[in-house]
């Protein structure tokens, strides 16, 4: 209870330095056990030992409230105003009480408190030389403390940068879930895109076909048609060579003609007989007027044959003109649906390839990203299998008592991490083992700053402090081990053999009750409250003599000395 509260009071002290900080509760717990042992001897009504107690707790408190002003001055105040009451009260009682003793009791009493004085001022002696002791190591403590808030910040400092480590690896996971679902967006839009790109070229292509087709069958029909117009010139070149043939019968039927003329005129100048010359004559005329319709009728066809040869002509060009526009143009046509649908296809093809090679770095970027954290974690691995080993080889040799190769397995786990925080305490355990109090006080103290919350380690540390009789720092530890584990009796044990060291019996007879009502059947507890009781300055003989029995009991082994002391007592 007493280092709980004065350890509840630490964080008011923000303003001060850590040393000042200490040494301020260090003072403020000195005068607090003060009142505790001044309630004390009021409760066996022991006022001028009480009194001097209060007083020196006042003085101790207005030494703290004019030293370190800042530290928790509600409750130093307090203190203050608390030990004056108090103060003033026993000096009225004592004052009475003086007025009702006796001569004889009086210088009995004044014998009693110098000789209480002079082992108070042993104490003080002994304490003072402690307190040396204590600013020493503290200042040894404050050195190492430096150097471990150093590493403490480096630790803090590789944290915070494996906590950015583990946030930018979880946004580079979102970001690679991004991507890939980008991806599989995109490579379903590609696909999509390529199957409408190919519908749109097959629907094309076979209206191009279709369009070719059509042109083929137009070419069939422009055949078709060439040859009938090369019937129907073939028809005029008959016609033609008709025409030229009557022609040149109308040419000789001409000739005929003339010559009948001649012939006509030449019997009129010869004069024959009227008879002879008019049958000529009109045997002539006859055949001049046959020959003239024939003519006439020969005219007439080669004038009919050459208008249907130029309506033939007029035709054929005129049929060749428009079909072969028709097929010119649906030629073109299909030709230009041909080529958009090339183009649509190429369009399609080099967009396919452009994404296909984006996902293909993406997928090579994701892959080298996976490779990359592949091998971080399998140097993660392997290092917790190797730390893992180094664990398991120490844990079998300290319970093989191979203290050395115990040492070894967690010194190589310090190398790899130097703030292992179950390696640190198990060097530290086994070095108290060892008995290497100074060696184990070190690593106990950095496992503690590792965990505090760590109660085999508080109390182990405790210990070793003990050991080295640095009691103010046993007495914290192991006050802070009792706050951690309130019912475990070692904490309260240790606690008041520190407290007996420091010569403040009432705290320490406090604490080891305590511990003997946590756990009565603690011989170690029993036999330790025997020894307090036994060696007060107002020694309890017979409550001693009862733990002493009781100790034995529990399997505490005899005392030589006690058993004298008992004996002569």
């Amino acid at each position: 209870m007493i280092l709980t509260l004065a350890l509840a009071t630490g964080g008011f002290a923000a303003d001060l330095s850590k040393r000042d900080a200490d040494q301020a509760r260090q003072a403020w717990m000195s005068g607090y056990l003060k009142i505790e042992s001044a309630a004390k001897a009021v409760e066996e009504k022991k006022l001028m030992f009480a009194l001097e107690l209060y007083e020196e707790a006042l003085a101790t408190f207005q030494e703290v409230d004019v030293r370190y002003p800042g530290w928790n001055p509600d409750v130093v105040k307090f203190r203050i105003n608390f030990c004056t009451e108090k103060v003033r009260e026993l000096r009225e009682a004592v004052e009475v009480a003086a007025e009702k003793m006796s001569r004889p009791d009086l210088i009995r009493t004044v014998k009693r408190l110098r000789k209480q004085r002079d082992s108070f001022d042993s104490v003080k002696e002994k304490l003072q030389a402690d307190l040396k002791a204590v600013e020493e190591r503290l200042a040894d403590l404050q050195k190492q403390n430096g150097e471990l808030a150093a590493g403490q910040a480096d630790l803090a400092q590789l944290r915070q940068t494996k906590q950015t480590l583990t946030a930018e690896k979880g946004a580079l996971e979102s970001q690679i879930a991004d991507l890939n679902r980008a991806l599989a967006a995109a490579a379903t839009a590609n696909q999509e895109a390529l199957a409408a790109a190919k519908a749109t070229a097959a629907k094309d292509l076979a209206k191009a076909e279709a369009e070719a087709a059509e042109a083929r069958g137009l070419k069939k029909s422009l055949a078709q048609k060439t040859k009938e117009a090369d019937n129907a010139a073939s028809q005029v070149a008959d016609l033609k060579k008709g025409t030229a043939k009557l022609e040149g019968e109308l040419v000789a039927e001409r000739g005929q003609i003339t010559k009948l003329q001649a012939e006509a005129k030449a019997l009129r100048d010869a004069k024959g007989t009227a008879e002879a010359s008019s049958a000529a004559v009109q045997a002539i005329a006859k055949l001049s007027d046959e020959r003239a319709v024939a003519l006439a009728k020969a005219e007439a066809d080669v004038a009919g044959r050459d208008a249907k040869i130029k309506k033939l002509e007029v035709l054929i060009e005129q049929t060749d003109a428009v079909e072969i526009d028709a097929l010119a143009k649906q030629a073109r046509t299909a030709t230009t649906a041909l080529k958009k649908a090339e183009i649509r296809l190429a369009e399609a093809q080099k967009s396919l390839l452009s994404r296909v090679a984006a996902e293909k770095r993406l997928i090579d970027e994701r892959n080298k990203q996976i490779e990359a954290e592949r091998v971080v974690a399998r140097k993660v691995r392997e290092r917790e299998v190797k730390l893992h080993k180094y664990l398991t080889d120490a844990a079998a040799a300290k319970q093989a008592k191979k203290s050395a190769d115990a040492l070894w397995n967690l010194g190589k786990v310090l190398e790899m991490e130097p703030n292992h925080k179950q390696a640190t305490a198990h060097i530290g355990l086994i070095q108290a083992d060892l008995g290497k109090d100074e060696e184990a006080e070190r690593m106990l103290t950095k496992a503690y700053n590792l965990d505090p919350t760590n109660k085999e380690v508080v109390l182990r540390l405790g210990y070793v402090q003990l050991n080295q009789e640095k009691m103010f720092e046993a007495l914290a530890t192991l006050m802070q081990g009792a706050k951690l584990d309130p019912k475990r009796a070692d904490f309260r044990r240790f606690s008041g053999i520190a407290c007996r060291a420091l010569a403040w019996p009432a705290a320490s007879e406090a604490q080891l009750r305590k511990a003997n009502e946590l756990d009565p059947k603690d011989g170690e507890a029993a036999f330790n409250l025997a020894i307090l009781l036994a060696t007060l300055d107002e020694p309890r003989t017979d409550e001693a003599q009862e733990w002493y029995n009781k100790a034995l009991k529990l399997g505490a082994k005899p005392d030589a000395g006690l058993e004298k002391y008992f004996k002569e007592h």
